[in-house]
Parts: C-alpha cells; sequence; structure tokens
C-alpha cells in the first residue's frame, strides 16, 4: 500500500516473532517440499479465519477468502502474490480491497491510517503466525499469555507508518544500490532476523520492456521568452515597412 502500513506490520511482526520464529522459518522455507508449503499456506488461512471468529475479542474483524484467476494476457499483475504464484511459490496477499481495481486502492484516496485498527490486524496475524509455527489450537496458542506475548508496540507502529509515506517511494527512485531508504530498511531488518539480503529484482521475459530513471534531484532551466504576440507584430510593421518601401 502507498500508505506504507504493508511494510510497518511486516517490520512490527518480524520484531514480535524474533525470539521464536527464526529456528521454524528457515527450514520450512529451504527443506519443505511443494505440497508441505500449500499446507503450510492453508493452515495460515485457517488460523486466520478460526481468529477471526473469535467475537469476545474481534468482533469487527471479518476474514474472507477470494480466489482470483491470474490473467497472464495483462501487462501487469492486480496483486503482489501473483509474481509468486506463476513461479508455484505459495503466496498469498493480505488486504482489505476485495477487489484489486477498486479506486480507493489508488494512492490519491489514501485514508489516513487507524494505529487502533493496525495494532489490531497486526495482533491478529501474529497469533496466527505463532498458531501455524506450533500446530496449536483454541486456547493452546490464544490466551492471555499468548496475547500478551504477540501484543504490538504502538509506538513501533507509529514510527514506521509516519517514516513511509514521508520518503518518495516510487519503484524508479529505490533501484539505487546505496537508497538511503532502503539502507535503512535493510538495517532494521538486520537486527531483528537471522539473515538479510538485498535482491535486485529482473525484468521477467514475460513483462513488458522498460526502463527507470533513478534521478532523485534534477535542475529545471526556464527562460523568459517573448511572447508570439510580438514576433506577429513585428512581423507585420517589418511588412508594412518593405511595403512602403516599394511603393515609393
Amino acid at each position: 500500500m502507498s500508505n506504507g502500513s504493508g511494510v510497518s506490520v511486516l517490520m512490527e511482526l518480524a520484531r514480535l516473532l524474533r525470539p521464536t520464529a527464526l529456528a521454524w522459518v528457515k527450514p520450512s522455507r529451504s527443506t519443505c517440499p511443494s505440497p508441505q508449503r500449500r499446507i503450510i499456506r492453508s493452515q495460515v488461512l485457517h488460523d486466520l479465519q478460526r481468529l477471526s471468529q473469535d467475537t469476545k475479542r474481534f468482533s469487527d474483524l471479518n476474514v474472507e477468502l477470494v480466489h482470483k484467476k491470474i490473467n497472464l494476457a495483462y501487462e501487469s499483475l492486480a496483486w503482489e502474490h501473483e509474481r509468486y504464484s506463476i513461479a508455484k511459490l505459495s503466496a498469498l496477499t493480505l488486504s482489505h480491497h476485495e477487489s484489486p481495481f477498486g479506486l480507493d486502492r489508488t494512492s490519491i484516496l489514501d485514508r489516513d491510517i487507524d494505529l487502533a485498527v493496525l495494532e489490531r490486524n497486526t495482533q491478529v496475524l501474529a497469533e496466527t503466525l505463532a498458531c501455524t509455527m506450533y500446530t496449536q489450537e483454541g486456547s493452546n496458542c490464544m490466551g492471555p499469555d499468548q496475547t500478551e506475548m504477540t501484543r504490538p508496540n504502538r509506538e513501533h507502529l507509529a514510527h514506521w507508518t509516519a517514516e513511509m509515506p514521508a520518503q518518495p517511494r516510487g519503484t524508479p527512485l529505490l533501484t539505487g544500490e546505496k537508497n538511503p531508504f532502503v539502507m535503512k530498511l535493510f538495517k532494521s531488518l538486520d537486527k531483528l532476523v537471522m539473515k538479510t539480503r538485498k535482491v535486485v529484482a529482473k525484468r521477467d521475459k514475460r513483462d513488458p520492456e522498460f526502463t527507470f530513471y533513478d534521478q532523485h534531484n534534477a535542475t529545471m532551466n526556464s527562460y523568459k521568452v517573448k511572447p508570439a504576440v510580438f514576433d506577429l507584430v513585428l512581423t507585420v510593421a517589418i511588412g508594412s515597412y518593405l511595403g512602403l518601401c516599394t511603393c515609393c
């Protein structure tokens, strides 16, 4: 999202799950076969839907699963996870938008972030991932003790939600190797996870040709010139003078 809420949630989840998630994430990504990855993804969705049905804690939360076919004829993909799905990697996108083509998904119509809602959603995701990692159900992974462990820090969320919109984050502006904003994200994430590295995205052969211009600052020159009316008047004056000279 252009308001940066997704990155804010990601950074907070990395901080919350840092003590326990590292030993689980690395083997699951490197050793699990493809069917096992699909089972893990399905378990995450199952836990997320089950947690949303806890009406005592989240009375206004509703989780729906939307299946969408990938149209390879389009030059651009609607959701971020579709690129991974094409490569046969299990992925999903969490969004409060039911359709990727809604007008409220564009940056010009973005609303201000409600920190209370963002904090609640972050906690739901943290508890869902904890239930999936520990293969627990019900009160074994969702209770007062677990809720306290997965409670987000609103100050951290507020920091990132204020930092993200303040930075120019257009794709051409983030392609530089030493982009200060990318370096800040890299260093912050490197403190929370075991292995962090930057990967330069390469154009897929199915993607159309594109060119990035990564210049942050540019000098614009403006010149004050005489209007076209002056040239017209000058032309009439010269023509009249030459006509008089010819007649005489």
